[in-house]
């Protein structure tokens, strides 16, 4: 009886993945690509590890000289026979750019991938008008002063980041964490210069006199470390009676709670919402959110769409410059030639000008494409989510000519790992080489978006890391720092550290950089 059961339920699993099977591959045309019990998105799919019957969300990474047939496919297909829905990749380069033409016509964001949607519509998960409300609102505290105060605050936060760990006393300095570093330089500079909370380095017990509990910074580290979970388990399941569940939710009250107080303060300074309309009111994005929800009217926010934007712009925005700034300086530390021209740069250009304002960044171009280059190589949004809204035709080159029909909804990942790491885009995609970024446009790189829907505070990160970038080098030679294992080389710390990234928090980026710093010869922080 048992074994007749258990016969039936087999075979009746067995059908039902035929079938499912065989309906996801007509919905994606039959297109060659990935078959496996759950989609990469899926709750299952993405909590287990990568294997060759499983591909995480992440395999654009592990698979990343493979994934696309050795990128011959301009688009392969992900067809889950057990749990999940059917979706589209694309390394291409063009076909990213043939979609994101189509942004708003026949293309918008799909809603559910964003983080911040517990708390509201935010400027990065909606689309049509409402997108339109969110970035006029946002978009003019952008501004020509924004950038100079950014670059200020690096200079502030670099000079304060070694005065307080006493870097100034040593000549050589050990981080076995490079990223964490990071992640607290950038979003003491972003909640300066766009929020005006108060972030100092020196402050151990997080913002001065604002935090609305004591736990506020180990709360920040929580909801950095756990968007995904956010995303991806049902809200019900953090009220079960599950230890680590409950920390997660305690966490992201405690950072609500904190912005929460933070726009509040903000609403009593009596800001004038009539002043909206004047794109040149000076402010910052704080600001300029606040005066949206003070609208009255169709077009102004509410005070949950604020909160949502402000998660998005500052806890989700720091954690990918913070990325790619970890990226930079990792492979600087294991190209010391690159290493030495960057250097060489950056003194010349300090020695021309003061340093304390903001630099020209065509003067520190080299330097610059240090970071664009190691963003290639490891990008921090790493894929860019569309549903199709109407039907598409695309045109492709590769694995022949062609035309690829895109049914109406959909799901299409635009991946930027297997973009930037395309044989057919970039010569000897895998090797760090700064100099192929020389005398390409940024709005071409394609590494901040691309269309109207690209980053809107990708010069803002610019602005910071080529200040914080070019302030370390000047005054510290960038060294891998080994003992991970015993007697490790050059080569195993580049793929223990290089070769290992994936989503940390809402960032995609490195797991681990330890790094040294020397002191250079008679430069000072």
């Amino acid at each position: 009886m048992f074994l007749a059961t258990l016969s039936s339920l087999i075979a009746s699993l067995v059908a039902f993945a035929v079938y499912k099977l065989r309906k996801g591959l007509r919905e994606v045309n039959y297109i060659p690509g990935i078959r496996s019990p759950f989609s990469p998105l899926s709750p299952l799919g993405a909590s287990l590890p990568c294997t060759f019957w499983n591909p995480t969300h992440e395999w654009p990474w592990y698979w990343r000289k493979t994934g696309y047939f050795n990128q011959t496919h301009d688009i392969v297909s992900t067809v889950p026979f057990l749990l999940g829905t059917p979706s589209l990749y694309t390394s291409s380069l063009d076909v990213m750019k043939q979609l994101l033409n189509s942004e708003g016509t026949r293309l918008e964001k799909p809603r559910e991938l964003s983080s911040a949607l517990q708390w509201g519509d935010n400027i990065t998960s909606v689309n049509g008008d409402v997108w339109r409300t969110h970035r006029r609102i946002v978009a003019p505290s952008f501004t020509t002063r924004m950038y100079g105060d950014v670059w200020k605050s690096a200079r502030n936060v670099y000079s304060d980041m070694i005065n307080s760990e006493q870097w100034n006393n040593k000549t050589k300095v050990s981080i076995p964490q490079f990223n964490t570093t990071m992640c607290r330089v950038t979003i003491t500079i972003i909640s300066n210069c766009g929020f005006g909370l108060s972030l100092k380095w020196s402050d151990k017990d997080g913002p001065v006199s604002e935090a609305p509990k004591d736990d506020f910074p180990e709360a920040l580290r929580i909801v950095s470390e756990t968007s995904l979970h956010r995303l991806l388990i049902p809200s019900w399941a953090f009220n079960l009676p599950i230890k680590r569940l409950r920390e997660i939710q305690n966490a992201w009250n405690v950072v609500e709670t904190f912005i929460l107080s933070a726009i509040d303060r903000r609403k009593e300074e009596d800001l004038d919402s009539e002043s909206l309309d004047d794109t040149n009111v000076p402010g910052d994005m704080l600001n300029r959110l606040v005066m949206g929800w003070l609208r009255d009217d169709k077009h102004g926010l509410t005070k949950k769409d604020v909160l949502a934007d402000m998660f998005t712009l500052v806890f989700a925005g720091h954690e990918t410059t913070a990325s790619g700034l970890s990226a930079t300086f990792g492979y600087l530390a294991v190209n010391p030639d690159i290493q030495q021209k960057a250097f060489e740069e950056v003194s010349r250009v300090f020695a021309e000008n003061n340093p304390a304002e903001q630099l020209d960044p065509t003067k520190l171009s080299y330097t610059f494409n240090c970071f664009l280059e190691a963003l290639r190589l490891v990008p921090s949004g790493f894929f860019l989510p569309r549903r199709a809204t109407g039907d598409i035709t695309l045109k492709i080159s590769r694995p022949q000519p062609g035309t690829v029909f895109v049914k109406k909804g959909t799901l299409i990942m635009i991946d930027l790992i297997g973009i930037h790491r395309n044989p057919e885009i970039f010569e000897d995609p895998h090797s760090y080489k700064p100099e192929r970024w020389a005398g390409v446009a940024e709005h071409e790189t394609a590494l901040f978006g691309f269309g109207t829907r690209a980053c809107i505070g990708r010069k803002f990160a610019h602005t910071e890391v080529l200040c914080f970038i070019s302030s370390f080098l000047h005054d510290w030679k960038i060294e891998p720092l080994y003992g991970s294992v015993q007697g490790e080389t050059k080569e195993v710390w580049e793929e223990n550290v290089l070769g290992r990234a994936g989503l940390t928090g809402t960032a995609f980026g490195l797991k681990s950089v330890p790094l040294k710093f020397v002191r250079r010869v008679g430069n000072s922080a």
